[in-house]
């Protein structure tokens, strides 16, 4: 019997998962955008991010990269973190961390104290008619 998927199988781990891979890892279906770096290279290269899970995730690019390519990523929110190529296909790889990550920490805006209004500052909220603020104040 043939299989009849026409889907290669490094889109159908990483891509059309339902949320969580074959390696049992959850992870976040988004697009945001990428700094990857290899060692000569002569820039970094922009990649979209398609998901993103603790461990790695699947980047997009018309640039070629060899599996076990060390490589160096740079996301929304995050320092510069060191992976390695762990799969290469059409326009699409897999890179995976050399430790795990918050993937939410990726999505969090970060604003500034000047972002928030001034009447909002030093105000705290509460759950109660005891006044427990919900968190630190």
């Amino acid at each position: 019997m043939t299989d009849t998927n026409p889907m290669p199988a490094f889109l159908a781990d990483d891509a059309f998962d339902g949320g969580v891979s074959a390696r049992g890892e959850a992870r976040d279906s988004l697009f945001l955008m990428a700094d990857v770096r290899a060692a000569g290279w002569p820039e970094a290269v922009r990649v979209k991010v398609r998901n993103l899970s603790a461990g790695g995730l699947l980047a997009e690019s018309p640039h070629q990269v060899a599996v076990g390519t060390v490589l160096t990523v740079q996301l929304p929110n995050l320092s510069s973190l060191p992976a390695r190529c762990v799969w290469s296909g059409e326009n699409r790889f897999g890179i995976a961390f050399d430790h795990d990550i918050d993937p939410q920490a990726v999505r969090r805006k970060v604003g500034s104290r000047t972002d928030v209004p001034a009447t909002l500052i030093g105000m705290s909220l509460h759950t109660s008619k005891f006044r427990k603020p919900l968190r630190p104040v």
